[in-house]
This record gives structure tokens, sequence and C-alpha cells, in this order.
């Protein structure tokens, strides 16, 4: 059986454009609360203006989100073998967020519960 994610991302007041090494800029990543961890998934980036931006849809793996694993060779990519079951047995393993120019590190971030 496989999973699908919906997402319905909404962003208010976010400016500037986004900005990421992965293949897009809206990602879940897997790091407790406070700490950074690789991309897992890669969302379509919310679309609209500086006022309201929103992404809504479903994903299915396998996912991918153009970034390797540091040091692996040959290259891996950070959402490789990634599956839903991972947040469901441990969502507060995991947070979304979003990256723009302004805000390289991220703009918003949500730590999934």
């Amino acid at each position: 059986m496989k999973l699908i994610l919906s997402q319905d991302i909404v962003l208010k007041g976010v400016t500037g454009a986004y900005s990421s090494p992965a293949k897009t800029a809206t990602h879940i990543h897997e790091a407790a609360k406070g700490r950074s961890g690789p991309p897992r998934i890669a969302f379509p980036n919310p679309v609209g203006d500086d006022k309201y931006r929103r992404s809504k849809g479903c994903l299915k793996g396998p996912f991918t989100t153009g970034i390797n694993v540091t040091g692996s060779n040959p290259p891996v990519d950070t959402g490789a073998g990634f599956k839903l079951t991972q947040i469901e047995a441990n969502p507060a393993g995991f947070f979304t967020d979003a990256h723009t120019v302004l805000f390289t590190a991220g703009v918003v971030r949500g730590q999934l519960a």
C-alpha cells in the first residue's frame, strides 16, 4: 500500500523570492524541535504574491529533494528511500519550512506533532 501525502500550505506575509539548493524551497526536514536536519520531502513552492501564497495537492513517493547526503559516493538523494510511515511513527521528529532569499535558513518553521 502506498501512502499519499496531502498538503495545503498557506504562507501569509512572506516576501522575497524562494531560495534553496534543493529542487524547491518548501520541505519536510527530519529533525527534532530546535535542530536542523536534511530535507526528506520537497513540496511545490506556494504561489501568489507577498501577501498570500498557497500550494495545495498530493504527493506520493518515491521522494526526491535534489540534495545529496553529505559524503555519499555515489550521490544519494536525502529523500531516497524515505517513507511516510517514518513521519507517522515519530511526527515530532520532523518539521516543515520554506526558504527565501531574505531568510535562507527558513522564513517559517512548523514542527510536526
